[in-house]
């Protein structure tokens, strides 16, 4: 049955997740330098949907039951086409080979150790320990007031994953002189950054100029 996986109410789930959250999409602005991730004010114990998604895996993430939880329809042609910023009419046979390699990405899922799953949850997104500078990595605590090296900032403006001002919210953290900190600001959503023709075309080539100034 869609949206239910092994007795899990999986749109159900998601739905309650969602409205729990809803108030902690943005950035806390009323602390400076600190990221406020998806669901990042501290609460105890982990959330239950992702403890069942890992014990449904046997203590893995699976791909394929990640994908059912988060998106699982699949986007219409227009989405689709709208994303990839594709100059193709909807129809076309250029357009059909383009969506159909996309609808081939979209289905390949990767399975994820279970353990670390549940700490990028809990750490990153639940407790913003990133952003704190409470997150352990090989045996240290990282600070992000020691990243120096130039740094370049892009937002999507239309991005349901990342709000803007969480991305930009990152130069009150880092270490680096604001002449090495570059901002921009692209015309799409979360998947545009990486897939849409534009952006490929013009903005990542612009900043691997700046990278290499």
């Amino acid at each position: 049955m869609p949206g239910r996986l092994d007795g899990i109410d999986l749109r159900g789930a998601l739905s309650r997740q969602s409205r729990k959250a809803g108030a902690r999409r943005r950035p806390d602005r009323s602390r400076r330098g600190q990221v406020q991730a998806f669901g990042a004010r501290p609460r105890h114990g982990r959330i239950p949907i992702f403890r069942e998604l890992v014990d449904i895996g046997g203590g893995r993430i699976l791909g394929q039951h990640a994908l059912q939880f988060w998106a699982p329809h699949f986007p219409d042609s227009e989405t689709v086409r709208a994303l990839l910023q594709s100059p193709h009419a909807i129809g076309s046979t250029a357009f059909q080979r383009l969506e159909s390699r996309f609808r081939d990405w979209y289905a390949s899922t990767l399975d994820l150790p279970g353990a670390y799953y549940l700490q990028v949850v809990e750490h990153l997104f639940k407790e913003n320990r990133l952003a704190t500078g409470h997150f352990v990595a090989l045996g240290r605590e990282v600070d992000l007031s020691e990243l120096r090296c130039p740094l370049f900032l892009l937002a999507a403006q239309d991005d349901d994953v990342v709000a803007l001002d969480q991305i930009f919210a990152t130069e009150h953290l880092v270490g680096c002189q604001p002449y090495a900190l570059e901002k921009a600001v692209a015309p799409c959503g979360h998947l545009g950054l990486f897939m849409g023709r534009e952006i490929l075309t013009h903005i990542w080539p612009d900043i691997a100029g700046w990278l290499s100034r």
